[in-house]
Protein backbone atom coordinates (compact mmCIF):
# COMPACT_ATOMS: atom_id res chain seq x y z
CA UNK A 1 0.00 0.00 0.00
CA UNK A 2 2.56 2.11 0.76
CA UNK A 3 4.80 1.66 -2.33
CA UNK A 4 1.14 2.04 -4.62
CA UNK A 5 0.59 5.41 -2.78
CA UNK A 6 4.80 6.69 -3.33
CA UNK A 7 4.53 5.80 -6.60
CA UNK A 8 1.02 7.72 -7.13
CA UNK A 9 2.11 10.85 -5.31
CA UNK A 10 5.55 10.78 -7.44
CA UNK A 11 3.54 10.60 -10.70
CA UNK A 12 0.96 13.33 -9.81
CA UNK A 13 4.35 15.56 -8.42
CA UNK A 14 6.15 15.32 -11.28
CA UNK A 15 3.22 16.00 -13.44
CA UNK A 16 2.24 18.93 -11.24
CA UNK A 17 5.90 20.20 -11.80
CA UNK A 18 6.33 19.62 -15.15
CA UNK A 19 3.20 21.54 -15.85
CA UNK A 20 4.51 24.46 -13.40
CA UNK A 21 7.49 24.65 -15.49
CA UNK A 22 6.35 24.75 -18.88
CA UNK A 23 3.06 27.77 -17.00
CA UNK A 24 5.79 29.90 -15.25
CA UNK A 25 9.26 28.98 -16.97
CA UNK A 26 11.92 30.86 -15.63
CA UNK A 27 10.18 33.89 -14.69
CA UNK A 28 10.60 35.09 -10.85
CA UNK A 29 14.10 33.56 -10.47
CA UNK A 30 12.56 29.99 -10.03
CA UNK A 31 15.22 27.17 -10.30
CA UNK A 32 13.26 23.92 -11.77
CA UNK A 33 16.22 22.10 -10.44
CA UNK A 34 16.14 22.69 -6.69
CA UNK A 35 12.23 22.50 -7.08
CA UNK A 36 12.75 18.81 -8.16
CA UNK A 37 15.33 18.49 -5.14
CA UNK A 38 12.49 19.58 -2.89
CA UNK A 39 10.35 17.75 -4.11
CA UNK A 40 11.91 14.38 -3.26
CA UNK A 41 13.17 15.46 -0.16
CA UNK A 42 9.50 16.56 1.07
CA UNK A 43 8.33 13.22 -0.60
CA UNK A 44 10.73 11.36 1.14
CA UNK A 45 9.68 13.10 4.15
CA UNK A 46 6.12 12.36 3.78
CA UNK A 47 6.83 8.57 3.25
CA UNK A 48 8.49 8.08 6.01
CA UNK A 49 6.49 9.60 8.24
CA UNK A 50 2.98 7.05 7.04
CA UNK A 51 5.98 4.43 7.60
CA UNK A 52 6.55 5.33 11.28
CA UNK A 53 2.96 6.10 12.23
CA UNK A 54 1.59 2.79 10.56
CA UNK A 55 4.12 0.40 12.47
CA UNK A 56 3.75 2.46 15.79
CA UNK A 57 -0.37 1.50 15.50
CA UNK A 58 0.89 -2.30 14.42
CA UNK A 59 2.26 -2.16 17.79
CA UNK A 60 0.15 -0.58 19.73
CA UNK A 61 -2.68 -2.80 18.98
CA UNK A 62 -1.13 -5.51 19.66
CA UNK A 63 0.07 -4.25 23.12
CA UNK A 64 -2.99 -3.09 23.56
CA UNK A 65 -5.11 -6.31 22.44
CA UNK A 66 -7.02 -8.44 24.59
CA UNK A 67 -6.25 -11.83 22.63
CA UNK A 68 -3.09 -11.38 21.43
CA UNK A 69 -3.50 -14.68 19.39
CA UNK A 70 -6.01 -13.41 17.00
CA UNK A 71 -3.51 -10.77 15.99
CA UNK A 72 -0.02 -12.68 16.70
CA UNK A 73 1.14 -12.96 13.21
CA UNK A 74 5.50 -12.98 13.24
CA UNK A 75 5.52 -11.49 9.67
CA UNK A 76 3.25 -8.86 10.75
CA UNK A 77 5.11 -7.84 13.71
CA UNK A 78 7.93 -8.49 12.18
CA UNK A 79 7.14 -5.58 9.69
CA UNK A 80 5.67 -3.04 12.02
CA UNK A 81 8.67 -3.70 14.27
CA UNK A 82 11.40 -2.78 11.12
CA UNK A 83 9.01 -0.04 10.29
CA UNK A 84 9.47 1.87 13.28
CA UNK A 85 13.67 0.47 14.00
CA UNK A 86 14.12 1.79 10.46
CA UNK A 87 12.19 4.66 10.09
CA UNK A 88 11.90 6.42 12.70
CA UNK A 89 15.87 7.59 12.40
CA UNK A 90 15.39 8.08 9.17
CA UNK A 91 12.26 10.89 10.01
CA UNK A 92 14.13 12.23 12.63
CA UNK A 93 17.19 13.41 10.58
CA UNK A 94 15.07 14.02 7.29
CA UNK A 95 13.23 16.25 9.65
CA UNK A 96 16.22 18.01 11.24
CA UNK A 97 17.59 18.37 7.37
CA UNK A 98 14.45 19.51 6.63
CA UNK A 99 14.21 22.19 9.54
CA UNK A 100 18.18 23.59 9.31
CA UNK A 101 17.30 24.18 5.48
CA UNK A 102 14.07 26.16 6.17
CA UNK A 103 15.85 28.31 8.64
CA UNK A 104 18.88 28.76 6.50
CA UNK A 105 17.17 29.61 3.74
CA UNK A 106 14.34 31.80 3.63
CA UNK A 107 13.99 31.16 -0.28
CA UNK A 108 12.79 27.57 0.98
CA UNK A 109 9.99 29.04 2.36
CA UNK A 110 8.60 29.63 -1.11
CA UNK A 111 9.61 26.37 -2.61
CA UNK A 112 6.29 24.55 -4.37
CA UNK A 113 7.48 21.64 -3.28
CA UNK A 114 6.74 22.59 0.23
CA UNK A 115 3.49 23.58 -0.26
CA UNK A 116 2.37 20.61 -1.46
CA UNK A 117 3.89 18.37 1.07
CA UNK A 118 1.80 20.33 4.10
CA UNK A 119 -1.13 20.35 1.48
CA UNK A 120 -0.54 16.90 0.97
CA UNK A 121 0.16 15.59 4.82
CA UNK A 122 -2.70 17.65 6.01
CA UNK A 123 -5.30 15.54 3.78
CA UNK A 124 -3.77 12.59 4.57
CA UNK A 125 -4.16 12.91 8.29
CA UNK A 126 -7.37 13.98 8.14
CA UNK A 127 -8.40 11.62 6.05
CA UNK A 128 -7.08 8.86 8.87
CA UNK A 129 -8.09 10.20 11.52
CA UNK A 130 -11.42 11.08 10.27
CA UNK A 131 -11.89 7.06 9.61
CA UNK A 132 -10.35 5.88 12.73
CA UNK A 133 -11.89 8.36 15.39
CA UNK A 134 -15.57 7.24 13.02
CA UNK A 135 -14.69 3.73 13.75
CA UNK A 136 -13.77 4.02 17.50
CA UNK A 137 -16.43 6.48 18.39
CA UNK A 138 -18.73 3.91 17.01
CA UNK A 139 -17.71 1.25 18.83
CA UNK A 140 -17.73 2.28 21.78
CA UNK A 141 -21.18 3.75 21.34
CA UNK A 142 -22.42 0.12 20.02
CA UNK A 143 -20.81 -1.64 22.63
CA UNK A 144 -18.42 0.23 24.78
CA UNK A 145 -15.76 -1.83 23.16
CA UNK A 146 -12.38 0.29 22.76
CA UNK A 147 -9.93 -0.93 19.72
CA UNK A 148 -6.49 -0.17 20.23
CA UNK A 149 -5.92 0.21 16.78
CA UNK A 150 -8.65 2.72 16.34
CA UNK A 151 -7.71 4.72 19.22
CA UNK A 152 -3.93 4.42 18.68
CA UNK A 153 -4.39 5.63 15.30
CA UNK A 154 -6.66 8.46 15.99
CA UNK A 155 -4.79 10.42 18.27
CA UNK A 156 -1.51 9.68 16.22
CA UNK A 157 -3.11 11.20 13.22
CA UNK A 158 -4.59 13.98 14.83
CA UNK A 159 -1.33 14.89 16.78
CA UNK A 160 0.46 14.39 12.84
CA UNK A 161 -2.23 17.31 11.93
CA UNK A 162 -2.03 19.54 15.09
CA UNK A 163 2.29 19.63 14.01
CA UNK A 164 1.50 20.10 10.52
CA UNK A 165 -1.52 23.09 10.92
CA UNK A 166 1.16 25.07 13.21
CA UNK A 167 3.87 24.10 10.43
CA UNK A 168 1.88 25.39 7.81
CA UNK A 169 1.15 29.07 9.61
CA UNK A 170 4.87 29.26 10.50
CA UNK A 171 6.38 28.24 7.49
CA UNK A 172 3.97 29.59 4.82
CA UNK A 173 2.98 32.83 4.27
CA UNK A 174 -0.37 34.56 4.29
CA UNK A 175 -1.58 33.74 0.54
CA UNK A 176 0.03 30.53 0.33
CA UNK A 177 -0.91 29.70 3.78
CA UNK A 178 -4.32 29.53 2.33
CA UNK A 179 -4.37 26.38 -0.16
CA UNK A 180 -3.94 23.97 2.16
CA UNK A 181 -6.77 25.82 4.73
CA UNK A 182 -8.79 25.87 1.93
CA UNK A 183 -8.78 22.03 0.85
CA UNK A 184 -9.17 21.06 4.23
CA UNK A 185 -12.10 23.46 4.68
CA UNK A 186 -13.40 21.90 1.46
CA UNK A 187 -13.32 18.53 2.63
CA UNK A 188 -14.79 19.33 5.80
CA UNK A 189 -17.55 21.39 4.82
CA UNK A 190 -18.35 18.15 2.35
CA UNK A 191 -18.17 15.76 4.73
CA UNK A 192 -20.19 18.10 7.21
CA UNK A 193 -23.22 18.01 4.95
CA UNK A 194 -23.31 14.37 5.00
CA UNK A 195 -23.35 14.44 8.16
CA UNK A 196 -25.86 16.87 8.48
CA UNK A 197 -27.83 15.19 5.41
CA UNK A 198 -27.35 11.75 7.47
CA UNK A 199 -28.93 13.63 10.55
CA UNK A 200 -32.16 14.92 9.29
CA UNK A 201 -32.54 11.66 7.24
CA UNK A 202 -32.65 9.35 10.51
CA UNK A 203 -34.87 12.22 12.10
CA UNK A 204 -37.59 11.50 9.21
CA UNK A 205 -37.29 7.31 9.16
CA UNK A 206 -37.67 7.37 13.06
CA UNK A 207 -40.68 9.46 13.40
CA UNK A 208 -42.19 8.87 10.09
CA UNK A 209 -43.00 4.92 9.38
CA UNK A 210 -40.99 4.62 5.88
CA UNK A 211 -40.66 0.79 4.95
CA UNK A 212 -38.50 -0.42 7.72
CA UNK A 213 -36.22 -2.62 5.21
CA UNK A 214 -34.50 0.00 3.22
CA UNK A 215 -33.41 1.61 6.36
CA UNK A 216 -32.35 -1.84 8.50
CA UNK A 217 -29.10 -1.85 10.17
CA UNK A 218 -27.42 -4.06 12.37
CA UNK A 219 -25.80 -2.50 15.32
CA UNK A 220 -25.18 1.26 15.61
CA UNK A 221 -28.62 3.27 14.06
CA UNK A 222 -28.14 5.96 11.53
CA UNK A 223 -28.54 8.76 14.10
CA UNK A 224 -25.89 8.09 15.99
CA UNK A 225 -23.66 7.33 12.66
CA UNK A 226 -24.58 10.55 11.63
CA UNK A 227 -23.71 12.48 15.12
CA UNK A 228 -20.73 11.09 15.05
CA UNK A 229 -19.63 12.00 11.45
CA UNK A 230 -20.82 15.79 12.20
CA UNK A 231 -18.74 15.47 15.51
CA UNK A 232 -15.60 14.73 13.33
CA UNK A 233 -16.12 17.11 10.35
CA UNK A 234 -17.90 20.45 11.36
CA UNK A 235 -14.93 21.69 14.24
CA UNK A 236 -12.55 20.32 11.60
CA UNK A 237 -14.26 22.71 9.40
CA UNK A 238 -14.50 25.77 11.35
CA UNK A 239 -10.99 24.98 13.02
CA UNK A 240 -9.94 25.88 9.20
CA UNK A 241 -12.04 27.82 7.86
CA UNK A 242 -12.77 30.61 10.66
CA UNK A 243 -8.87 30.72 11.70
CA UNK A 244 -8.13 32.31 7.98
CA UNK A 245 -11.09 33.68 7.26
CA UNK A 246 -11.14 37.61 7.55
CA UNK A 247 -7.22 37.20 6.81
CA UNK A 248 -7.89 36.00 2.92
CA UNK A 249 -11.17 37.21 1.62
CA UNK A 250 -9.18 39.59 -1.05
CA UNK A 251 -7.43 36.18 -2.56
CA UNK A 252 -8.58 34.78 -5.36
CA UNK A 253 -8.15 31.42 -3.96
CA UNK A 254 -10.43 32.66 -1.14
CA UNK A 255 -13.53 33.84 -3.93
CA UNK A 256 -12.75 30.77 -6.04
CA UNK A 257 -13.75 28.04 -3.12
CA UNK A 258 -16.50 30.58 -1.91
CA UNK A 259 -17.71 30.47 -5.59
CA UNK A 260 -17.02 26.98 -6.81
CA UNK A 261 -17.37 24.96 -3.17
CA UNK A 262 -19.25 27.13 -1.28
CA UNK A 263 -22.53 28.59 -3.79
CA UNK A 264 -22.14 26.58 -7.07
CA UNK A 265 -21.44 22.96 -5.30
CA UNK A 266 -23.95 24.03 -2.54
CA UNK A 267 -26.95 24.63 -5.07
CA UNK A 268 -26.49 21.90 -7.45
CA UNK A 269 -27.31 19.62 -4.23
CA UNK A 270 -29.73 21.76 -3.79
CA UNK A 271 -31.31 21.17 -6.87
CA UNK A 272 -30.57 17.39 -6.68
CA UNK A 273 -32.39 16.95 -3.19
CA UNK A 274 -35.51 18.98 -4.38
CA UNK A 275 -35.60 17.56 -7.70
CA UNK A 276 -35.93 13.97 -6.13
CA UNK A 277 -38.64 15.14 -3.46
CA UNK A 278 -40.86 17.06 -6.37
CA UNK A 279 -40.34 13.77 -8.55
CA UNK A 280 -41.48 11.20 -6.43
CA UNK A 281 -44.28 13.30 -5.49
CA UNK A 282 -45.45 13.61 -9.09
CA UNK A 283 -45.02 10.01 -9.97
CA UNK A 284 -46.79 9.14 -6.65
CA UNK A 285 -49.91 11.19 -7.74
CA UNK A 286 -49.58 11.10 -11.56
CA UNK A 287 -47.37 9.00 -12.91
CA UNK A 288 -47.08 4.79 -12.95
CA UNK A 289 -45.61 4.19 -9.36
CA UNK A 290 -43.48 1.08 -8.47
CA UNK A 291 -45.68 0.25 -5.79
CA UNK A 292 -48.72 0.72 -3.89
CA UNK A 293 -47.00 1.56 -0.62
CA UNK A 294 -46.83 5.35 0.16
CA UNK A 295 -44.37 4.66 2.62
CA UNK A 296 -41.67 2.58 0.30
CA UNK A 297 -42.11 4.29 -2.55
CA UNK A 298 -41.15 7.65 -0.88
CA UNK A 299 -37.81 5.48 0.33
CA UNK A 300 -35.79 8.84 -1.63
CA UNK A 301 -37.46 11.30 0.23
CA UNK A 302 -35.60 11.56 3.91
CA UNK A 303 -32.23 11.20 2.27
CA UNK A 304 -33.44 13.88 -0.23
CA UNK A 305 -34.43 16.15 2.28
CA UNK A 306 -31.56 16.28 4.21
CA UNK A 307 -29.64 16.78 1.55
CA UNK A 308 -31.47 20.03 0.47
CA UNK A 309 -31.61 21.35 4.26
CA UNK A 310 -27.71 20.87 4.88
CA UNK A 311 -27.29 22.31 0.79
CA UNK A 312 -29.57 25.17 1.33
CA UNK A 313 -27.76 25.85 4.69
CA UNK A 314 -24.38 25.62 3.70
CA UNK A 315 -25.33 28.06 -0.05
CA UNK A 316 -26.77 30.74 2.46
CA UNK A 317 -23.99 30.89 4.08
CA UNK A 318 -21.25 31.00 2.03
CA UNK A 319 -23.65 33.70 -0.22
CA UNK A 320 -24.14 35.71 2.96
CA UNK A 321 -20.17 35.64 3.37
CA UNK A 322 -19.66 36.41 -0.12
CA UNK A 323 -21.73 39.18 -0.32
CA UNK A 324 -20.59 40.90 3.28
CA UNK A 325 -16.66 40.77 1.64
CA UNK A 326 -17.94 41.99 -1.60
CA UNK A 327 -20.56 44.74 -0.73
CA UNK A 328 -20.58 46.30 -3.81
CA UNK A 329 -22.58 44.04 -6.37
CA UNK A 330 -21.15 45.56 -9.18
CA UNK A 331 -17.78 44.26 -9.26
CA UNK A 332 -16.40 41.55 -11.22
CA UNK A 333 -17.56 38.55 -8.07
CA UNK A 334 -20.45 39.89 -8.47
CA UNK A 335 -21.04 39.59 -11.59
CA UNK A 336 -19.62 36.11 -11.62
CA UNK A 337 -21.70 34.92 -8.93
CA UNK A 338 -24.85 36.08 -10.91
CA UNK A 339 -23.77 34.26 -14.17
CA UNK A 340 -22.75 31.21 -12.19
CA UNK A 341 -26.07 30.62 -10.43
CA UNK A 342 -28.30 31.46 -14.00
CA UNK A 343 -25.52 28.93 -15.29
CA UNK A 344 -26.70 26.17 -12.98
CA UNK A 345 -30.58 26.97 -13.21
CA UNK A 346 -30.18 27.02 -16.96
CA UNK A 347 -28.13 23.98 -17.26
CA UNK A 348 -30.80 22.74 -15.00
CA UNK A 349 -33.45 23.60 -17.39
CA UNK A 350 -31.48 22.66 -20.52
CA UNK A 351 -31.54 18.94 -18.77
CA UNK A 352 -35.33 19.32 -18.72
CA UNK A 353 -36.00 20.67 -21.66
CA UNK A 354 -34.33 17.70 -23.51
CA UNK A 355 -36.07 15.15 -21.06
CA UNK A 356 -39.21 16.67 -22.29
CA UNK A 357 -38.43 16.68 -25.75
CA UNK A 358 -37.37 12.79 -25.10
CA UNK A 359 -40.48 11.70 -23.47
CA UNK A 360 -42.76 13.31 -26.96
CA UNK A 361 -40.53 11.42 -28.54
CA UNK A 362 -40.67 7.74 -26.52
CA UNK A 363 -44.58 8.95 -26.19
CA UNK A 364 -45.03 7.89 -30.26
CA UNK A 365 -42.37 5.12 -29.95
CA UNK A 366 -44.00 3.35 -27.02
CA UNK A 367 -44.80 0.32 -29.30
CA UNK A 368 -41.21 -0.22 -29.25
CA UNK A 369 -40.90 0.60 -25.77
CA UNK A 370 -40.35 -2.96 -23.71
CA UNK A 371 -37.96 -1.63 -20.77
CA UNK A 372 -37.12 1.69 -19.49
CA UNK A 373 -38.77 4.44 -17.30
CA UNK A 374 -42.66 5.02 -19.11
CA UNK A 375 -42.80 8.38 -20.95
CA UNK A 376 -45.61 9.19 -18.72
CA UNK A 377 -42.66 9.48 -16.22
CA UNK A 378 -39.98 11.00 -18.41
CA UNK A 379 -42.23 13.71 -18.93
CA UNK A 380 -43.17 14.51 -15.27
CA UNK A 381 -39.68 14.45 -14.73
CA UNK A 382 -38.65 16.70 -17.28
CA UNK A 383 -41.69 19.07 -15.38
CA UNK A 384 -39.98 18.63 -12.26
CA UNK A 385 -36.51 19.93 -14.08
CA UNK A 386 -38.39 22.56 -15.42
CA UNK A 387 -40.03 23.76 -12.60
CA UNK A 388 -36.65 23.50 -10.56
CA UNK A 389 -33.78 25.15 -12.92
CA UNK A 390 -36.19 27.96 -14.58
CA UNK A 391 -36.87 29.65 -11.45
CA UNK A 392 -33.22 30.07 -10.38
CA UNK A 393 -32.76 31.32 -14.24
CA UNK A 394 -35.47 33.46 -14.55
CA UNK A 395 -34.47 35.63 -11.42
CA UNK A 396 -31.22 35.51 -12.05
CA UNK A 397 -31.43 36.73 -15.70
CA UNK A 398 -33.70 39.35 -14.99
CA UNK A 399 -30.84 40.57 -12.26
CA UNK A 400 -28.74 40.37 -15.15
CA UNK A 401 -30.45 42.37 -17.51
CA UNK A 402 -31.94 45.26 -15.10
CA UNK A 403 -27.59 45.87 -14.47
CA UNK A 404 -27.14 45.53 -18.29
CA UNK A 405 -29.92 48.43 -18.59
CA UNK A 406 -28.89 50.62 -15.71
CA UNK A 407 -24.70 50.42 -16.87
CA UNK A 408 -24.72 48.76 -20.22
CA UNK A 409 -20.74 50.30 -21.26
CA UNK A 410 -19.42 48.55 -17.88
CA UNK A 411 -21.93 45.60 -18.00
CA UNK A 412 -21.61 44.70 -21.68
CA UNK A 413 -17.60 44.78 -21.55
CA UNK A 414 -17.24 42.60 -18.34
CA UNK A 415 -15.17 39.98 -19.18
CA UNK A 416 -17.95 37.42 -16.83
CA UNK A 417 -20.48 38.20 -19.47
CA UNK A 418 -18.61 37.37 -22.39
CA UNK A 419 -17.25 34.10 -21.24
CA UNK A 420 -20.77 33.23 -19.83
CA UNK A 421 -22.24 33.98 -23.18
CA UNK A 422 -19.57 32.32 -25.70
CA UNK A 423 -19.11 29.37 -22.98
CA UNK A 424 -22.94 28.48 -23.47
CA UNK A 425 -23.00 29.32 -27.21
CA UNK A 426 -20.05 26.73 -27.99
CA UNK A 427 -21.19 24.11 -25.63
CA UNK A 428 -24.19 24.46 -27.43
CA UNK A 429 -22.42 24.13 -30.98
CA UNK A 430 -20.77 20.95 -29.85
CA UNK A 431 -23.62 19.24 -28.91
CA UNK A 432 -26.03 20.42 -31.73
CA UNK A 433 -23.04 18.73 -34.17
CA UNK A 434 -22.62 16.03 -32.03
CA UNK A 435 -26.39 15.14 -32.06
CA UNK A 436 -26.49 15.75 -35.83
CA UNK A 437 -24.26 13.28 -36.47
CA UNK A 438 -25.48 10.68 -33.94
CA UNK A 439 -29.24 10.86 -35.92
CA UNK A 440 -27.17 10.61 -39.07
CA UNK A 441 -25.74 7.51 -38.26
CA UNK A 442 -28.70 5.73 -36.63
CA UNK A 443 -31.02 6.92 -39.80
CA UNK A 444 -28.44 4.98 -42.04
CA UNK A 445 -28.26 2.29 -39.79
CA UNK A 446 -32.04 2.06 -40.07
CA UNK A 447 -32.06 2.08 -43.74
CA UNK A 448 -29.11 -0.30 -44.32
CA UNK A 449 -30.96 -3.24 -41.79
CA UNK A 450 -34.20 -2.56 -43.04
CA UNK A 451 -35.61 -1.98 -39.66
CA UNK A 452 -36.08 2.08 -40.05
CA UNK A 453 -39.36 2.74 -37.19
CA UNK A 454 -40.14 3.59 -33.94
CA UNK A 455 -37.09 1.75 -32.36
CA UNK A 456 -34.64 3.87 -34.46
CA UNK A 457 -36.84 6.83 -32.91
CA UNK A 458 -36.53 6.00 -29.79
CA UNK A 459 -32.47 5.41 -30.41
CA UNK A 460 -32.23 8.98 -31.16
CA UNK A 461 -34.74 10.32 -28.93
CA UNK A 462 -32.29 11.80 -26.68
CA UNK A 463 -29.92 12.92 -29.84
CA UNK A 464 -32.68 14.68 -31.19
CA UNK A 465 -34.00 16.57 -27.88
CA UNK A 466 -30.28 17.68 -27.86
CA UNK A 467 -29.97 19.07 -31.00
CA UNK A 468 -33.50 20.80 -30.73
CA UNK A 469 -32.48 22.46 -27.31
CA UNK A 470 -28.93 23.12 -28.50
CA UNK A 471 -30.13 25.06 -31.42
CA UNK A 472 -32.25 27.01 -29.53
CA UNK A 473 -30.16 27.70 -26.51
CA UNK A 474 -27.00 28.33 -29.01
CA UNK A 475 -29.64 31.32 -31.20
CA UNK A 476 -30.70 32.61 -28.50
CA UNK A 477 -27.59 33.54 -26.58
CA UNK A 478 -26.02 34.21 -30.00
CA UNK A 479 -28.67 37.40 -30.65
CA UNK A 480 -27.37 38.74 -27.64
CA UNK A 481 -23.91 38.69 -28.75
CA UNK A 482 -24.49 40.02 -31.89
CA UNK A 483 -26.98 42.50 -30.16
CA UNK A 484 -24.49 43.75 -28.23
CA UNK A 485 -21.93 44.01 -30.60
CA UNK A 486 -24.15 46.29 -32.83
CA UNK A 487 -24.89 48.50 -30.14
CA UNK A 488 -21.14 48.58 -28.83
CA UNK A 489 -19.69 49.73 -32.08
CA UNK A 490 -16.01 50.72 -32.94
CA UNK A 491 -14.62 51.79 -29.69
CA UNK A 492 -12.15 54.94 -30.13
CA UNK A 493 -8.94 55.23 -28.20
CA UNK A 494 -9.44 56.63 -25.00
CA UNK A 495 -5.34 56.50 -24.26
CA UNK A 496 -2.90 55.80 -26.31
CA UNK A 497 -0.34 54.11 -23.53
CA UNK A 498 -0.78 52.75 -19.89
CA UNK A 499 2.37 51.91 -18.29
CA UNK A 500 1.39 49.17 -15.42
CA UNK A 501 3.57 48.91 -12.73
CA UNK A 502 2.82 46.45 -10.37
CA UNK A 503 1.39 42.49 -10.38
CA UNK A 504 1.46 41.09 -13.54
CA UNK A 505 -1.85 40.21 -14.84
CA UNK A 506 -1.68 39.59 -18.22
CA UNK A 507 -5.69 39.01 -18.04
CA UNK A 508 -6.17 42.82 -17.41
CA UNK A 509 -3.83 44.01 -19.39
CA UNK A 510 -5.43 42.20 -22.53
CA UNK A 511 -8.79 43.95 -20.79
CA UNK A 512 -7.18 46.75 -21.13
CA UNK A 513 -6.28 46.99 -24.29
CA UNK A 514 -9.85 45.83 -25.66
CA UNK A 515 -11.21 48.70 -24.21
CA UNK A 516 -8.96 51.55 -24.05
CA UNK A 517 -7.19 50.76 -27.25
CA UNK A 518 -4.01 51.86 -25.71
CA UNK A 519 -0.77 49.54 -26.11
CA UNK A 520 0.24 48.17 -22.77
CA UNK A 521 3.32 47.82 -20.79
CA UNK A 522 3.44 46.15 -18.01
CA UNK A 523 6.76 46.40 -15.22
CA UNK A 524 6.54 44.04 -12.48
CA UNK A 525 7.05 45.33 -8.87
CA UNK A 526 9.42 43.21 -7.28
CA UNK A 527 9.45 44.95 -3.60
CA UNK A 528 7.23 43.22 -1.61
CA UNK A 529 4.76 45.98 -1.98
CA UNK A 530 2.83 45.18 -5.12
CA UNK A 531 -1.26 45.36 -3.98
CA UNK A 532 -3.51 42.86 -5.94
CA UNK A 533 -5.04 45.19 -9.14
CA UNK A 534 -8.82 45.88 -8.29
CA UNK A 535 -10.47 46.34 -11.44
CA UNK A 536 -12.99 48.44 -10.60
CA UNK A 537 -10.97 50.78 -9.45
CA UNK A 538 -8.65 50.69 -12.00
CA UNK A 539 -11.51 51.64 -14.69
CA UNK A 540 -11.99 54.88 -12.32
CA UNK A 541 -9.09 55.80 -12.08
CA UNK A 542 -9.16 55.62 -16.84
CA UNK A 543 -12.31 57.59 -16.58
CA UNK A 544 -11.12 60.22 -13.97
CA UNK A 545 -7.54 61.41 -15.86
CA UNK A 546 -8.00 61.62 -19.80
CA UNK A 547 -4.14 61.86 -20.24
CA UNK A 548 -3.12 60.19 -23.32
CA UNK A 549 -0.17 58.67 -21.54
CA UNK A 550 -0.90 56.99 -18.15
CA UNK A 551 1.24 54.96 -15.76
CA UNK A 552 -0.92 52.53 -13.07
CA UNK A 553 0.92 52.17 -10.28
CA UNK A 554 -0.52 49.36 -7.78
CA UNK A 555 1.82 49.89 -4.71
CA UNK A 556 1.36 49.88 -0.36
CA UNK A 557 -1.96 48.90 -0.56
CA UNK A 558 -3.47 51.62 -3.13
CA UNK A 559 -3.57 52.06 -6.75
CA UNK A 560 -2.45 55.62 -8.42
CA UNK A 561 -2.55 56.87 -11.95
CA UNK A 562 0.16 59.45 -12.78
CA UNK A 563 0.12 61.26 -16.73
CA UNK A 564 3.41 60.53 -18.13
CA UNK A 565 5.52 61.02 -21.28
CA UNK A 566 7.56 59.34 -23.22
Amino acid sequence: MIAGLASLIITLGVIVLVIRRIAVGRKGGIDFAEEVKDFFQYLLLLILIIIVNSGLLGLISYVVSSDKRLIANEDVLARDSAFVVVATPLLIATALWTRRTLERDEESKESFALLLYLSAIQIIAFASFATSGYRWVLAIVDDGTVFGADLGSTFLWLATLGFHYRMSSHRLSKDRLQVPYLLLSAISLVVAIVATARIIRALMVEFLPFAETIFTTSGTNELTRGLVTALIAIPTWYFYWFTERTKAHTSQLWNLYLLLIGVGGSLVATLVGSSIIFYDTLVWFFGDADTNAAWVHFDRVPGATGALVATLISFSYHSRVLSSHHESEEGEIGRIYRYLLSGIGFATSSIGAVTFVVAIVETFAQDDLLVGRSPRNSLLLAITLLVVGLPVWQIIWRRINQRVKEDPEREISAISRKVYLFTVVGISAIATVASALTITVQIFQGIFGGDLGGSTWRETSYAISILIVGILAGIFHLRIIRHERSISGPKSKSHKFLLMIGPADKSLARELERSTGARIEIVESLDGLATAWDREKVRLLLAENKEQELALIADSGQIRAIPIKR
